[in-house]
């Protein structure tokens, strides 16, 4: 019998753990015995769930004497206490129950134990949710967020807790010293903090309910001082959509400034919306002073219906010049030049948005947006409501359906513009901004539309002077003026996709379309996402993409109200072709691996027996044992390899656990050990390169070949030997122990059939008759 091949060198030591506290919860537990729970943790998007950010600004840490609600279900809780004596990841709480409990591991029972951080006298547990509080009052921590602000769940029925965070939010950072609060809210007066019901919902969690809410947050500086600058900071906020924007407000002593985000955002659980030098370019002024006013919309009677502001962005009267902006930049600056413009990599033909040109983006970059997002419009941002820059076809009506008179207003030039109903607003010659020096004032006026021009490093605006009005096309970095337009918004009341189901092959595209309704709404974008990128991804255009094998969910949420509509899409392998090798036994074999498209492609990595790729391939994470080596549950004949002596004398697997029969049905199975023996010893394997992938060509008796790439193998969390060494699973188990199966494995040297560790991820090449 062959020796096992050196695959993985770190099972031994795996041999050594086993599932010790199922000894621990097997008997009844007497009333107000102490209890232990480890806290495990799960890691979202980067973000784990811990109380303490470190400095690296992702791992998140207890601290000593961190404290939960510990639930058994509605009928039992207590307050437990961690162990630790300095930041840890991973602690042990321990605390009594006042009830007897017994064990409750199996999925049969009813009660689950839940857990909340942090902890709080009023949070409370019905067995099926848990209440807890966001406060809104936070206090400050540089780097992160203060302990006690950021809470997080678990469920559990078993002695290990894995804790979710419930909240997601912002993070700042600040330019201006002397800051001492800052106040978040919604513009629409959203409920962003108070208490909450928080369920498991497809195994995260999820608001089902605010009981009390709160609609702003006040996030104090650390120990009643000032917030430092450059430093981030953390506010939690309840998940959900903030439908109009929202606003911050940095107070000193005797100022403040205001930052109005005025485009939907939504809240999600596990995300920091990222806001660096937030109050950058803001004006703090003075505390009483009066607030400036918001321009009046002015009807002049356009076919469109379109009302026009009565003074420009950042002005306080139609005479004032207002604000200069380079197009698609929401706040004025000082220096206006290629070298400091946002949307670019610092020179001409550098863009890096709003691009309809590759010969004008950074390396090649396109992405064909023509119209200004809600987020890149000045007028939208600092307004808010119904305001946004006009299209230049809104000012090409301004300019062809009314009266423009060169005329001085409280010695001001500029355009008198009178409507076709005799209403008039006056644009002011205001000159525009170029480097550091502002030009023309007096003599031209320049204002820019939304609209991208054709050679997209240009905007399309509306400029003037006293014997000229048309519209140009500017460089998109130039400060120009801005004057708003308004109409009233029709708000957003759901969503629909054209889908609720697909199935794509991997590899395979499909196109989803948003139908936004009512079909007048004043926004009509939608944010896409994929709750699993692993498996299937999608575009800005709601185009996806099958990328590995599993059910994912794409979701459309509206920018304007949150809603929400989504589409389960199926990815399944792809269908190899039947190759026959002139094989004794007619066996064809497929010309490429379970979860590949094409013979080069590694494919999937499969435990012996799972049907699915995974992320952790090790006896804890492994299906058919108790979660260590020698606690075997199916597939075992041999008892002291067997959980509680186990055994079932199967050899071969079932269909329902072979990946390649319930990936690709239609007659397509797994190789047995002989099979795959018969392959090896009736062809010629050569190693070569094919594509740029190393591997073996495999040629049968009648001269077709296969390719088999050499795709290494994946135990725990990590993949070896890529490009050196093939790894493909028989269906076959083991003769020596029924902890390992077969496989055939090869490198540039050797073609051999071998035994190893279940567990562990390795290559599947499908058979059918």
């Amino acid at each position: 019998m062959k020796a096992k091949a050196l695959l993985y060198a770190a099972v031994a030591a795996m041999a050594c753990l086993s599932c010790t506290r199922e000894a621990e919860e097997s008997g009844v537990l007497d009333t107000g015995i102490e209890l232990a729970f480890t806290a495990e943790w799960v890691n979202e998007n980067g973000t784990d769930s811990r109380t303490v950010l470190q400095d690296d600004g992702t791992n998140i840490w207890w601290m000593p004497g961190d404290e939960i609600n510990l639930f058994f279900g509605d009928k039992a809780s207590g307050r437990f206490m961690s162990d630790n004596s300095e930041p840890e990841a991973v602690v042990d709480f321990q605390g009594t129950l006042p009830v007897a409990i017994g064990s409750i591991e199996t999925e049969m029972s009813d009660l689950a134990y839940w857990a909340v951080y942090p902890y709080n006298a009023s949070n409370s547990c019905d067995g099926q949710s848990v209440t807890l509080s966001v406060s809104s009052s936070q206090i400050a921590e540089a780097g992160g967020f203060a302990n006690k602000t950021f809470p997080a769940i678990a469920k559990s029925r078993s002695f290990g807790l894995a804790f979710y965070n419930v909240c997601g939010g912002v993070r700042f950072s600040l330019t201006q010293e002397g800051v001492k609060e800052v106040v978040f809210q919604g513009k629409n007066d959203e409920d962003i903090a108070g208490k909450v019901k928080v369920a498991f919902v497809d195994g995260v969690p999820a608001v089902q309910e605010i009981t009390e809410s709160e609609k702003t947050i006040t996030l104090t500086a650390p120990g009643n001082g000032s917030f430092e600058t450059g430093k981030w900071y953390y506010i939690t906020i309840i998940p959900g959509p903030l439908s109009d924007g929202f606003k911050m407000t940095f107070n000193t002593d005797t100022q403040y400034a205001t930052l109005k985000a005025s485009y939907a955002k939504t809240i999600k659980r596990g995300i920091f919306g990222s806001l660096a030098d937030a109050d950058e370019d803001l004006i703090y002024k003075d505390k009483g002073d009066e607030p400036e006013p918001e321009p009046e919309a002015v009807d002049l009677g356009l076919p469109s219906g379109l009302k026009w502001a009565s003074f420009n962005l950042g002005a306080t009267k139609p005479e004032e010049y207002g604000d200069y902006f380079a197009w698609g930049e929401v706040e004025p600056k000082t220096d206006y030049s290629w070298s400091t413009y946002k949307w670019c990599k610092g020179g001409f033909g550098q863009l890096t948005k709003y691009c309809n040109s590759s010969s004008n983006g950074y390396n090649g970059f396109t992405d064909n947006k023509t119209i200004l997002d809600p987020e890149d419009d000045a007028a939208a941002v600092n307004l808010g409501g119904g305001w946004r820059m006009p299209t230049n076809a809104e000012q090409d009506e301004l300019r062809s359906q009314c009266t423009w008179t060169w005329t001085t207003q409280n010695g001001v030039n500029g355009r008198l513009v009178t409507g076709p109903n005799g209403n008039s607003i006056f644009l002011p010659a205001a000159g525009y901004m170029y480097l550091t020096n502002l030009s023309n004032v007096g003599s031209d006026g320049y204002d820019w539309s939304s609209s991208l021009s054709d050679g997209a490093h240009a905007a399309y605006d509306v400029g003037f002077n006293s014997s000229d009005v048309d519209w140009y096309n500017g460089f998109r970095y130039i400060g120009h003026s801005i004057r708003p337009v308004y109409r009233e918004l029709v708000h957003v009341t759901g969503v629909e996709l054209n889908e609720s189901s697909l199935q794509l092959e991997k590899g395979a595209t499909a196109q989803l379309i948003a139908t936004i309704t009512p079909e007048d709404a004043s926004s009509k974008r939608v944010l896409w996402s994929s709750s699993d990128e692993s498996i299937a991804t999608v575009s800005e255009e709601g185009v996806v993409s099958g990328v590995g094998v599993g059910t994912a969910e794409i979701t459309a949420t509206t920018v304007d109200g949150g809603y929400t509509a989504s589409c389960t899409i199926s990815v399944i392998c792809a269908t190899p072709e039947a190759v026959d090798l002139g094989l004794p036994s007619g066996l064809k074999w497929a010309s490429f691996n379970l979860g590949a498209t094409k013979p080069e492609e590694y494919g999937d990595y499969f435990a012996w027996g799972e049907v699915e790729p995974k992320t952790d391939y090790s006896w804890s994470t492994y299906k058919w044992c108790k979660g260590g080596f020698g606690q075997l549950t199916k597939y075992c004949n041999s008892s002291s390899n067997g959980y509680n002596g186990f055994t079932d004398n199967k050899t071969i697997l079932d269909p329902e656990d072979d990946a390649a029969a319930v990936n690709l049905g239609g007659g397509w199975r797994m190789p047995t050990n002989a099979e795959q023996d018969e392959l090896r010893s009736q062809c010629t394997w050569t190693w070569t390169t094919q594509n740029g992938v190393n591997g073996r060509l495999v040629t049968g008796p009648n001269g077709n070949s296969i390719f088999l790439p050499a795709a290494g193998y994946r135990y725990d969390t990590s993949l070896g030997r890529v490009g050196s060494w093939g790894y493909y699973w028989s269906s076959s188990l083991s003769t020596d122990g029924p902890y390992s199966a077969y496989y055939v494995g090869f490198d540039s040297g050797d073609v051999d059939w071998y035994y190893d560790y279940r567990c562990g991820g390795l290559s599947i090449r499908p058979v059918t008759e």
